[in-house]
């Protein structure tokens, strides 16, 4: 299945780097961090090659499958602070516009 997909990396990491910089101008106009508190991701990271994404919409200590280990709510602070204040976008590859504008 990686053989399919390997030769589309390059343009599904152009796509949604396009989508990112549409986001952040969208964003921009409705002035949402000055009028919300809301902070947009900056594009800096690919610079670094530093990736950043969202993969945990629950924080892991609250997921089913680990309650078993028995964490407690104060256990992980920083995860529970970034379960709530997180949002992530939609930037799959076959985004479009139209939708984006949807979604701001």
């Amino acid at each position: 299945m990686l053989n399919v997909k390997l030769p589309y990396l390059d343009l599904w990491r152009a796509l949604r780097q396009k989508h990112a910089e549409l986001y952040e101008r969208l964003f921009g106009e409705l002035k949402v961090e000055s009028e919300f508190g809301v902070r947009l991701p900056h594009a800096t990271y690919e610079s670094k090659r530093i990736r950043t994404e969202i993969y945990y919409p629950v924080p892991l200590h609250k997921q089913k499958c680990l309650q078993t280990l028995g964490h407690k709510d104060g256990d992980w602070l920083e995860a529970k602070r970034a379960w709530r204040e997180l949002l992530a976008l939609p930037s799959y590859p076959e985004l479009n516009e139209d939708q984006q504008h949807y979604v701001v």
